[in-house]
């Protein structure tokens, strides 16, 4: 739960489940991919995954 800053854990703890089962989640993607692939597979979908979220916010950032 550290990733997420100035979040309010008490209002909106019933989101908690559905920030740790997304971690959770790709976790297991990635180690599947890992032990059926190899790790150069699961490093290269792990970089495709974080820009599929970091490339938005740095195309639409206006700071």
């Amino acid at each position: 739960m550290g990733n997420y800053v100035d979040f309010d854990y008490g209002m909106y703890f019933y989101l908690i489940p559905l920030m740790v089962g997304a971690q959770f989640l790709i976790g297991l993607v990635l180690s599947y991919i890992r032990l059926n692939y190899g790790i150069n597979w699961a490093i290269i979908f792990h970089g495709v995954y974080n820009a599929i979220f970091i490339l938005p916010a740095v195309y639409f950032y206006e700071g």
